[in-house]
């Protein structure tokens, strides 16, 4: 039964809100996290300083790509991170008047029949338990999605397979990258950080791989980032530690009945290619119109059936071609000859290679890519590692 506070649909006042998003969570997305914005999302909503393998450009950066993604859509990609992302979308969903964002209260179970669901949440503060009813339910509730589970589905594939930290942090990394800009650094060493830029050249997620169950203490990741830098005396500040392990799995299917499933709770994947978060918001507004149009009789319960004929392939795509990107630029290491039985003295023999042989302008052309005016340091032979960038 619906609460004063959450009256059913039937029940609702005018102008009371229609759509109620429940979080467990006490705010919006407070790292960064997912951050490429890709055109079609858009459409939606309206190494530091070492020796350098390579450099490629990537998400409409350069005139060629620019060209082919022009074509696609008149919007770009965006680099707009999550905890950018969430304020503006809550507060646009706000707006409307017609969506209650409470925060803190947790889904627990639901019951469904052939007029609607009903809900059971937990406001996790006090405790107090109080039931939802609703004409359809959707969990986004994440890759360990308990509406998923409830309604008797699961995802198909590998899960928990290589453990990761994302660091955020504070470090001023001007020097070692302005001549070389980028979103990404990618260290082709696995014992190097990978690095996405969040703001400038001050601000940085690192990430590395870790055993399994381990979690890094301050002292350790300040250590990794020193390591992966070149630099035993860098200023870091560290905003905030996770931990996340790469799954290569989806689900079949994405609802039963009234219920419907999106986002991490049926696909799992590794962040390449920046098909997460633009992934989930395409499920999203999948299930955004085509309930609408149901609900105000425009078309026949029928349509949502679709959902998942739609949905669930695009969402295996998604999946299996983020864990095969990151399996192809694993290979790069090995390809360059950068193998474990290899020394690092070998290593870095290897590297220097690669990088006289990199014009400062870039291996793209200079017509797809002109670096800043800033100057590679002289020290650029004996720092960090070797990395990849994707300029933006």
């Amino acid at each position: 039964m619906a609460t004063d506070a959450f009256p059913s649909p039937a029940q609702a006042p005018e102008r009371a809100p229609v759509l109620i998003v429940l979080t467990r969570h006490p705010g919006l997305a407070h790292t960064p996290r997912a951050h490429i914005t890709d055109q079609r999302t858009l459409e939606f909503l309206l190494t530091m300083e070492g020796p350098e393998v390579a450099r490629t450009t990537a998400w409409g950066a350069g005139l060629k790509d620019q060209t082919r993604y022009r074509r696609a859509s008149r919007r770009l990609p965006l680099n707009l991170f999550q905890h950018e992302l969430e304020p503006v979308l809550a507060q646009a969903a706000l707006a409307t008047g017609m969506v209650d964002l409470p925060h803190g209260h947790e889904f627990l179970d639901l019951t469904q029949d052939d007029g609607g669901v009903d809900a059971t949440v937990v406001e996790r503060r006090s405790g107090h338990e109080y039931t939802v009813r609703a004409d359809y339910l959707v969990g986004a509730d994440g890759a360990n999605s308990r509406v998923l589970s409830r309604i008797g589905l699961s995802v198909r594939g590998e899960m928990d397979l290589v453990p990761q930290v994302s660091a955020w942090i504070k470090a001023n990394l001007t020097r070692y990258v302005a001549h070389r800009p980028g979103a990404l650094y990618w260290a082709v060493d696995p014992d190097y950080a990978m690095w996405t830029v969040v703001n400038g050249f001050d601000e940085w997620v690192a990430g590395w791989s870790v055993p399994r169950g381990h979690v890094p203490d301050h002292d350790e990741v300040v250590a990794k980032i020193r390591h992966s830098v070149g630099d035993p005396r860098l200023a870091v500040e560290i905003k905030a530690v996770s931990t996340w392990s790469m799954s290569h799995a989806a689900a079949d299917q994405y609802s039963v009945g009234r219920v419907f499933c999106m986002g991490d709770a049926v696909h799992r994947h590794p962040p390449a290619n920046a098909l997460g978060s633009n992934t989930s918001i395409a499920d999203g507004y999948d299930l955004a119109w085509k309930p609408r149009l149901v609900l105000t009789g425009v078309a026949d319960a029928s349509l949502l059936d679709t959902c998942s004929a739609e949905r669930a392939p695009a969402g295996r795509q998604v999946v299996d071609r983020a864990f095969t990107s990151v399996g192809q630029f694993q290979s790069i290491g090995a390809t360059i000859g950068l193998r474990p039985e290899t020394t690092q003295a070998e290593k870095w023999a290897t590297v220097r290679a690669l990088d006289d042989a990199t014009d400062d302008r870039g291996t793209v052309d200079d017509l797809e890519y002109r670096p800043s005016t800033a100057r590679r340091p002289r020290t650029a032979r004996r720092r960090c590692t070797a990395c990849s960038s994707s300029p933006v």
